[in-house]
């Protein structure tokens, strides 16, 4: 009985009868799977971080780090034209021995090609670093230029809402802003008008900046 027991569990196995088994293996296989393709990953990332830690320890203004991907291209380029070559070869070879000969000398001209473009993503990272750190230095020097632009005072008040400042106010034929609402106050309208063309002018004045 004992025996008859482990005989059928062996069949069941080996047939592939028992479902759970199957179901487990296939489990399985798809955890290897993901966890090569998030290792893969990992490696790439590792790599981009290397490429962009070697850029920053030479290269710090964004002159610099375009002067270095004006180069890159150039090298990729060429690195795209030594591959025609051994492509060609490869391509014409017809025995066993020249196919593994012209398939290793393409193999090397691509993993020169393969490294490029890993420094090329770590340009890429650094170059969004460095933009991102130009632009929080340089948004503090336009937020002051606005603020010493004098405001708009009438009758003693300064009008804050921003439901006054309209962009597209009518304007007669000598280019003077009117309105032509039934309701509208004289005091009112003027403080809103003025306001909404110093509005514009500091528009024009940060655009030229």
């Amino acid at each position: 009985m004992f025996a008859h027991t482990h005989v059928a569990k062996y069949n069941s196995l080996s047939t592939g009868a028992s479902q759970d088994h199957e179901e487990e293996y296939q489990d399985f296989r798809k955890s290897i799977s993901s966890a090569s393709n998030c290792l893969s990953i990992m490696e790439s990332l590792d790599t981009v971080a290397q490429a962009r830690r070697d850029i920053e320890q030479n290269i710090a203004h964004m002159d610099d780090l375009y002067s270095a991907l004006l180069q890159m291209r150039q090298d990729i380029e060429e690195n795209i034209g030594t591959l025609e070559e051994p492509l060609q070869h490869l391509s014409n070879a017809k025995t066993t021995g020249d196919i593994q000969k012209y398939l290793q000398e393409f193999s090397i001209e691509f993993h020169k090609l393969f490294l490029l473009f890993e420094k090329l993503a770590g340009f890429t990272s650094c170059a969004l670093s460095i933009g991102a750190q130009s632009e929080a230095v340089k948004m503090p020097e336009e937020t002051k230029m606005a603020q010493e632009v004098p405001p708009v005072v009438v009758d003693g008040s300064e009008p804050r809402l921003a439901a006054w400042r309209t962009r597209e106010a009518p304007k007669n034929d000598a280019g003077q802003i009117y309105c032509d609402h039934p309701d509208c106050h004289d005091h009112i309208f003027k403080r809103r008008s003025e306001w909404t063309e110093q509005q514009m002018e500091v528009d024009v004045f940060l655009f030229r900046l």
